[in-house]
């Protein structure tokens, strides 16, 4: 079957709504007025099928505009607050481990390689975690994945507080690797959701500044590191945050988010909790109505999707294989640009080593000539405030400048530094 190039003189507006009809058949009008272009023209079932869903993921629906929220209500703060928990116990292991790194290696006697195995595998296992994230978080609600990735960071970290070799310390650190691919997915996530639009940009930040007040605990912690066993407390003192979390979730101070209780049609539980987030007098109503068309309209463009209503959970987790790339591949110029801005941001970021540098920060310190413990800990207290102080007002920035100036300020001043 011939693919369209550049070079054809054919109306593709036409073409898109031409069938491979049978000649002896009656012909609509459409089809008549199709029907004198040669049969190379026709198209195959997946041929259309493709047309049909390219069409549809450029004809997003018409909604109505929304008046803008004056100001953020206290529940919005505290539900983002408690979101952002899950995102201090990811900053809690990069800074503990950055001051326990030493201390665990003559402990348990490590070797160089199974230090930095040891560092470096926390990646591979949150990225495993994320993955599974999205589905979980579609099909059963956001609230199971903020609790099984509280439940990782718990067990791992008492596995790692009782380990006396190397091969226990990497159970819990696998432990640990999933609850933080969960607790990165869902973080930005629920934010997001529970957030006004014009005040979303500062509330996601939320989850950036909660991961660096994570890392400047986990870097003061090293100030308990009086003996070689010192690790084992400072460990221990993360899993007081996920315990927090899950006491906020299993006491319902932490709601669920009202786009995925719409998109699973309890309206009743979604408003009263959109009640809450919005101000007084606020359309309700018409909010639900908007953000109810928009999931509907989203739903439309998945279109790698099953025949039957509730798909195998092997069928879904091949879903999650083809989907992002089949939606890449359908989609417009524009969102594909952004897709790629977007994912090779964050790629690049990962490349630079920015984040894995961090767990060498006390071997990088004794290699300058800083010998003293507290002397290392005070400084590296002192870099996790300045970047913490940053974000915050990043945080504030994002949403009366806008993204793109802060994100070539920031790439001016790196590549100016370096």
């Amino acid at each position: 079957m011939r693919r369209y190039s550049s070079t054809d003189d054919i109306n593709f507006s036409s073409v898109s709504r031409h069938r491979t009809i049978d000649t002896n058949s009656s012909l609509s009008s459409d089809d008549k007025k199709d029907h004198h272009l040669p049969s190379h023209y026709h198209k195959d079932e997946n041929e259309k099928d493709e047309d049909s869903a390219q069409s549809r993921i450029l004809s997003p629906p018409t909604l109505p505009l929304l008046p803008q929220v004056s100001h953020i209500t206290s529940s919005t703060y505290l539900y983002s607050l408690c979101a952002a928990l899950n995102s201090c116990n990811l900053g809690y292991d990069i800074g503990v481990n950055t001051s326990a790194g030493p201390l665990l290696q003559s402990s348990l006697s490590l070797s160089t390689r199974q230090l930095e195995l040891f560092m470096g595998s926390l990646s591979l296992t949150a990225m495993i975690g994320s993955f599974f994230a999205s589905y979980l978080a579609d099909r059963y609600g956001r609230l199971p994945g903020f609790i099984i990735a509280s439940i990782g960071f718990v067990l791992g970290l008492i596995i790692l507080c009782l380990a006396t070799s190397f091969t226990t310390l990497m159970i819990g650190r696998i432990f640990v690797g999933f609850g933080v691919g969960f607790g990165l997915a869902m973080d930005p996530l629920y934010i997001s959701e529970i957030s006004p639009q014009s005040h979303r940009g500062r509330l996601v930040t939320f989850s950036e500044t909660a991961i660096n007040i994570g890392i400047v605990l986990g870097f003061a912690s090293g100030f308990l590191s009086k003996e070689m066993f010192g690790w084992r407390y400072m460990y221990g003192l993360g899993i007081i945050m996920p315990l927090l979390l899950l006491g906020t979730i299993l006491t319902r101070v932490m709601p669920e988010s009202p786009r995925w209780l719409l998109s699973k049609n309890k309206t009743i539980e979604a408003q009263a909790i959109l009640e809450k987030i919005y101000p007084a007098g606020y359309p309700i109503t018409q909010l639900m109505q908007h953000i109810s068309e928009t999931i509907e309209w989203e739903k439309q463009q998945q279109y790698t999707t099953f025949d039957k209503p509730n798909p195998s959970c092997i069928q879904s987790i091949w879903h999650l294989f083809t989907e992002k790339w089949t939606l890449l591949r359908h989609a417009s110029p524009a969102i594909r640009r952004m897709l790629i801005i977007g994912v090779g941001a964050a790629t690049t970021q990962q490349l630079t080593g920015v984040d894995a540098i961090q767990y060498y920060l006390i071997f990088i310190l004794e290699e300058a000539g800083i010998q003293r413990g507290n002397r290392q800990t005070t400084i590296l207290v002192a870099l996790g405030f300045v970047k913490m102080i940053v974000i915050i007002l990043a945080g504030y920035l994002f949403d009366h400048l806008g993204r793109r100036p802060l994100m070539f300020t920031s790439l001016a001043g790196m590549s100016h530094m370096l």
